[in-house]
């Protein structure tokens, strides 16, 4: 299968589009369940990830007013959390698009807490860096410590400098990358194209056997036909990694 061509029409509607307040609602209260701490093994890869190491804490997932630059409407997200599993991010928010744009009761995210695995989808990694590294605990015991002795890490007496680096060679060339790529647009329309993984986001909440994933054995490609890769390999269909 092939990808459809996005027409010039088509790019100007989805550049047009902006989130409702219930969309917008939605969207927050989804990466809200993310919160406290949960089994995230569906959220990462399949190999070495079991129920005893695949629990973590999230702190909190703020998503930002809509912002409009040239043209496109962008969210930020941020999370907090006190550590993360490989594509963990990625797949939290690759997710939510795909509930987002089919309204799925959100109660979904809490059944693939822990529930049979499945692939969910990772979004693109543009836009995904590191805001900056928490010292909370080491501050913490420093205050308690003599006058004297070691100092705090603190990134404020540098803040100016520090946004402005981030404008100039991080989110400007966040955007541009997103408006020249369309790499989020060719991400959808991969979804689209091949959605036999992700049946089980559907309004009824109710995983399909077809798209539960048994590691160490071979995951069909789309299409019906065998593959050789296997689900330890996070085979699921993206533009990304493939």
């Amino acid at each position: 299968r092939s990808l459809p061509e996005t027409s010039d029409e088509e790019l100007r509607e989805k550049r047009a589009f902006r989130a409702s307040p219930e969309l917008l609602q939605y969207v927050r209260d989804a990466f809200g369940v993310y919160k406290g701490t949960h089994d995230f093994r569906n959220f990462t890869v399949t190999k070495g990830c079991t129920a005893n190491n695949s629990k973590r804490f999230i702190h909190h997932f703020s998503v930002s007013d809509p912002m409009v630059i040239q043209g496109s409407e962008w969210l930020s997200l941020k999370v907090k959390g006190q550590s993360f599993m490989l594509h963990q991010i990625r797949k939290m928010v690759g997710l939510i698009i795909l509930m987002a744009r089919l309204n799925v009761p959100l109660k979904l995210i809490d059944i693939l807490f822990g529930s049979a695995r499945v692939n969910v989808p990772k979004a693109p990694g543009l836009g995904l860096l590191l805001e900056a590294p928490m010292f909370d605990g080491y501050n913490r015991r420093t205050s308690s410590q003599k006058e004297g002795t070691n100092g705090q890490v603190s990134f404020e007496p540098y803040r100016k400098e520090i946004d402005a680096f981030r404008q100039k060679y991080i989110y400007d060339n966040i955007v541009n990358t997103e408006v020249s790529e369309r790499v989020f647009d060719e991400w959808v329309k991969h979804t689209e194209v091949y959605p036999e993984q992700y049946r089980y986001i559907n309004k009824d909440c109710v995983i399909p056997e077809s798209t539960i994933v048994v590691p160490g054995v071979s995951q069909p490609r789309p299409g019906g036909t065998a593959g050789n890769q296997s689900a330890d390999s996070d085979s699921e269909v993206d533009n990304d990694d493939n």
